[in-house]
């Protein structure tokens, strides 16, 4: 299986002084690419934060796996997923933008693409709901739940760009708007 190395010279500057673009990765939280290559039980943060993830119920041998698009990480059931030290609370009490390419496998199966419930304030979650639709769930103050859907097909099998951005308006009301394979499905 080749891999991709990041360097320069493949289109990944290590730092700004090498990037075209110097500024691009300002409030950068985490940068997750599978496709640079097997790291065994870890899911490598390439933003230079650090916030590197662990594979969780996972095998490294079968779940790092090669596909059109390059190197991917196989979630082939409920149970698998990448932990973090790191629960993002702060920055998800912000506006945000979360990105990625995921492959879902089976229509209608439920997904998730990130989540993180163990937070007691500012959990959220994103992922493929029933209906191929896309849910974003997440608690914004202690009382206050919003649980917000995408229409039914917005996602499909397949290959998807998916992107969720969340802009606040204040701590109990925001923005959302999701787009997928660059067509805005909500706002």
């Amino acid at each position: 299986m080749d891999l991709l190395k990041p360097s320069y010279a493949t289109g990944y500057a290590k730092n700004a002084s090498q990037s075209a673009h110097p500024n691009l990765w300002d409030g950068l939280v985490g940068a997750w690419m599978p496709s640079f290559g097997v790291t065994g039980n870890t899911l490598k943060d390439v933003s230079g934060n650090g916030n590197d993830g662990t594979l969780t119920n996972m095998d490294p041998a079968t779940d790092w796996v090669a596909t059109s698009k390059g190197l991917a990480l196989d979630f082939d059931n409920s149970v698998h997923k990448v932990s973090y030290q790191t629960n993002f609370q702060s920055e998800f009490q912000n506006s945000f933008t979360f990105s990625c390419l995921v492959k879902f496998n089976a229509a209608d199966d439920r997904d998730v693409i990130f989540g993180n419930y163990n937070a007691s304030f500012g959990w959220l979650n994103f992922e493929r709901h029933t209906s191929n639709r896309l849910r974003h769930v997440y608690r914004n103050a202690p009382s206050a739940v919003v649980d917000d859907y995408s229409p039914v097909n917005s996602v499909s099998s397949g290959w998807n760009f998916v992107n969720f951005t969340r802009q606040r308006i204040s701590i109990t009301q925001s923005r959302l708007i999701y787009h997928v394979n660059g067509k805005e499905v909500r706002n």
